[in-house]
């Protein structure tokens, strides 16, 4: 047994507020049995494990269920859905606000001879005739506009100045195209764009060569528009498969959006939460749901092993289950296999509902796939 302990490394002993958590240090990360050691480090965990392993010769420990959670009520305060239409994603995140860098075209109706290109500085300001430097930068264009038309009527300029304000180019306005795309990166928009010209834009879906096969490897299905903390409820396959396209899933495209497209090559798997590393795995055949909080670095001090949550169907199409870590942790239930596109939730407190952790869930999902692409591609491509 000591033998067999040093020969995959230290186990570290960590506190929580379900009893002890075992976290194995081990630098291999390759398929392994170290999730089924995770109690290992005091006589009652090697007991639990050595229990674990004579129920495997019998037909070993039941398996954990997974217990679906909750779907929201009607009306209730369960928090924000995962998901919101095409319609509804266009109000997230209202009117858009203008950003430092942004080039904006200016001019007085009626007047040819004021219409000018102004940037925006790093300092956020614009600079105009007659009225000097005004703050742009976190501001509608309405806004400005009103602004501009004051100080025109304040220094006597014109008695009723009708000012346009209008967007020509967006530095600092951006989308991220992540995943099977031929080139992944971030994006400036200059204009209004909608999906189709942000994949395009990205040299179209990525396609691989088998003899003398073409094909995509792109998931259409699995593919994902993210909006703050919401997935716009949009079907790829529609727009992009075989077909004439359905343009009522063209959805318009704002800055901070992720378009994430995965690959059927690349499986992955994403542990998230109250763990050391949250992050985007490669799956392999055998991975399971105590394996993966390993390789992710263990639960931190926060997490709650008896709430764990599995997200099956990703973020598209989600089936949220509750797991019992901590039974799988003292051998008294069997672990739980992995699929790929699952997400592994470790919450720092009990949930009953998916709703309770949506607003955590797909901002930490997007800044996951946001890491895991860059670290891909190339810092000097972000």
């Amino acid at each position: 047994m000591k033998g067999f302990v040093s020969s995959r490394g230290a186990i570290d002993r960590r506190s929580s507020d379900e009893g002890p958590v075992f976290v194995d240090r081990t630098t291999n990360t390759g398929p392994s049995v170290r999730g089924r050691i995770a109690a290992l480090g005091t006589t009652a965990g090697i007991g639990a494990w050595l229990l674990a392993m004579a129920l495997a010769g019998c037909g070993g420990p039941p398996p954990e269920p997974l217990e679906p959670l909750e779907p929201a009520e009607a009306g209730g305060a369960g928090g924000a859905p995962l998901r919101v239409s095409i319609d509804g994603a266009a109000l997230l995140g209202g009117e858009y606000r203008i950003r430092r860098g942004d080039l904006l075209e200016v001019s007085v109706a009626g007047e040819g001879d004021t219409a000018k290109i102004v940037p925006v500085g790093p300092d956020g300001r614009v600079s105009y005739l007659y009225v000097g430097e005004i703050e742009a930068a976190g501001r509608t264009f309405q806004e400005l506009r009103e602004e501009i038309e004051a100080r025109l009527r304040e220094g006597e300029i014109y008695r009723e100045p009708h000012v346009a304000v209008l967007g020509r180019e967006f530095a600092g306005n951006t989308v991220s195209v992540l995943g099977a795309v031929k080139s992944p990166g971030r994006l400036v928009l200059t204009q209004e764009t909608r999906l189709m010209d942000v994949i395009a834009q990205a040299g179209g879906f990525e396609r691989e060569t088998t003899g003398a096969f073409e094909q995509e490897v792109a998931d259409l299905a699995g593919a994902v528009l993210i909006r703050g903390d919401r997935v716009v409820d949009l079907d790829f396959r529609r727009l992009f498969g075989s077909g004439a396209p359905d343009l009522s899933q063209n959805a318009r495209i704002q800055g901070g959006d992720t378009v994430y497209v995965p690959s059927f090559r690349n499986q992955l798997v994403y542990i998230l939460g109250e763990v050391g590393s949250p992050r985007a795995m490669r799956y392999w055949d055998g991975l399971t749901v105590l394996g993966a909080v390993v390789e992710a670095g263990g639960f931190n001090r926060r997490a709650r092993p008896g709430h764990v949550v599995v997200v099956r169907g990703g973020v598209r199409e989600p089936r949220p289950y509750r797991a019992n870590v901590s039974r799988i942790q003292t051998g008294r239930s069997a672990d739980i296999p992995l699929s790929p596109g699952d997400i592994v939730y470790v919450p720092a407190s009990a949930i009953s509902r998916l709703e309770e952790i949506s607003a955590k869930l797909i901002p930490v999902f997007n800044s996951v796939i946001l890491e895991d692409q860059a670290l891909r591609i190339g810092e000097a491509r972000w």
